[in-house]
């Protein structure tokens, strides 16, 4: 999707997640900035309801218990995990189960490259 229909399309609402993906880092940068632009002025203070992740970090699943807080004092919670490359089966999986009940009042983003190629036995993401 073209980044100037992905502000129009977040113009008209926010959805509870967002998967960005793409093989050109620069633009998925591009649409993750423009994401948080369209998103933090409805976190109310960014210290308590923004919060960035990397699928490259240990404690990455911390991030669902993030998704999963209710925003403080605004109307919606950012979360931001990037590298969604390095994520392993279980943490998509996790992620996974997520998306689909997503919390009102809170949008994750997920970015990166590519899913990771699947195992012998795993889901293909």
């Amino acid at each position: 999707m073209p980044l100037k229909r992905l502000e129009n399309s977040l113009a008209e609402r926010t959805p509870p997640v967002i998967l960005v993906l793409g093989d050109a880092g620069l633009l998925v940068d591009r649409a993750v900035k423009l994401i948080e632009a369209s998103v933090l002025p409805l976190c109310g203070i960014a210290a308590f309801n923004h919060a960035a992740f990397r699928f490259s970090e240990p404690g990455v699943i911390n991030a669902l218990g993030v998704s999963r807080t209710l925003p403080m004092m605004a109307d919606f919670r950012l979360v931001v995990v990037r590298d969604l490359e390095a994520a392993d089966a279980t943490v998509l999986e996790a992620f996974w189960e997520y998306a689909n009940d997503p919390v009102d009042g809170t949008v994750l983003v997920l970015a990166g490259e590519k899913f990771t190629g699947g195992k012998k036995g795993q889901k293909n993401w």
